[in-house]
């Protein structure tokens, strides 16, 4: 059985990220820290495609230097993301411009 399971918190602590998978489902969320346990996913993103790939896959999280997006990172790549410079972020697959958010300066 499959059960992947990261998480991240921007370095305020305001906002958290967390990626779970098991055999069957996958998906992103963008939670706000700030609220009561059980009321803090502001929004939850689908990512079932990448059950698809083997079980051992790295997975990882990663905020943007300027806390402006948090990337889902499947082996070493974006994949997905969720943009905080909008008003209500909702998670999506990352395409090639959203790359620049995570260069290393």
């Amino acid at each position: 059985m499959i059960d992947v399971y990261e998480t991240a918190t921007d370095d305020l602590g305001r906002f958290g990220a967390v990626f779970e998978r098991d055999d069957e489902t996958a998906y992103f969320y963008l939670l706000d820290m700030r609220k009561q346990e059980g009321k803090r996913i502001i929004s939850a993103f689908n990512a079932k495609a990448v059950t698809d790939l083997p079980a051992d896959t790295p997975v990882s999280i990663r905020w943007s230097s300027s806390v402006a997006a948090v990337g889902l990172f499947v082996d070493g790549a974006l994949s997905a993301i969720f943009d905080l410079r909008i008003a209500d972020p909702v998670g999506r697959w990352a395409d090639l411009e959203d790359s620049h958010l995570f260069a290393v300066h």
